[in-house]
């Protein structure tokens, strides 16, 4: 369902919801990177890169695009890519 609402953004019924909660979710990733060391600015960064990573993930989970069996691995790669201290070596 949020797969769908992502591609809805442009209709003005869902637009600003849709705007509230990306800048809520970014508000609070940056709180937690700049907690776990990074600069409020690298921390404004990656907040962005992680909700743009995040919505069009479940896009393509709503498009049927994104094989279950993959899920995991795009969660791994996206938090190695975004804070790569966070993921153990295998």
């Amino acid at each position: 369902m949020f797969g769908s609402l992502c591609a809805a953004v442009d209709n003005p019924a869902v637009r600003p919801a849709m705007l509230e909660v990306s800048e809520a979710r970014a508000q609070r990733l940056v709180e937690l990177l700049v907690g776990a060391g990074r600069t409020p600015e690298d921390a404004a960064r990656r907040a962005r890169l992680i909700d743009a990573a995040y919505v069009g993930f479940w896009r393509l989970v709503d498009a049927g695009t994104m094989p279950v069996d993959e899920r995991n691995s795009f969660r791994i790669d996206l938090i190695e890519a975004i804070h790569p201290a966070e993921v153990a070596a295998p």
